[in-house]
């Protein structure tokens, strides 16, 4: 799955650590448990420094995805520089191997829109 970083104008630093990345740079994932929009937010991190956030509607897939004891990797496949805005500043990849029996992308937000229900 691929997903633009969220959150990325946010974070002090992050654009510059975003420009130095290596083509398909292990990035880290990390649970914030404090963050107040969102309490199962995922922070993406490089070289110990946060970049932005997972976007909310892939928050499911990695909670089922880590009930199920898999542990995905998250790559910095491409970054976009100035003059590209801020919430396309870096393209993500996650990659791992699925459980027998997982249906990635159950979120309602993704459902077509007459097929929507309230979140």
């Amino acid at each position: 799955t691929h997903f633009f970083l969220r959150g990325v104008n946010h974070s002090p630093g992050a654009e510059e650590i975003i420009a130095q990345l290596d083509p398909d740079e292990l990035l880290t994932l990390v649970e914030d448990t404090s963050n107040d929009y969102n309490p199962r937010a995922r922070r993406v991190q490089a070289r110990g420094h946060h970049l932005g956030y997972v976007p909310d509607y892939l928050v499911n897939d990695l909670d089922a995805l880590e009930r199920a004891g898999v542990v995905p990797d998250v790559f910095g496949e491409r970054a976009n520089l100035p003059p590209h805005p801020a919430h396309y500043r870096l393209l993500c990849r996650i990659d791992c191997e699925w459980p027998l029996g997982f249906v990635p992308f159950r979120d309602s937000r993704l459902a077509p829109y007459g097929n929507r229900e309230a979140a």
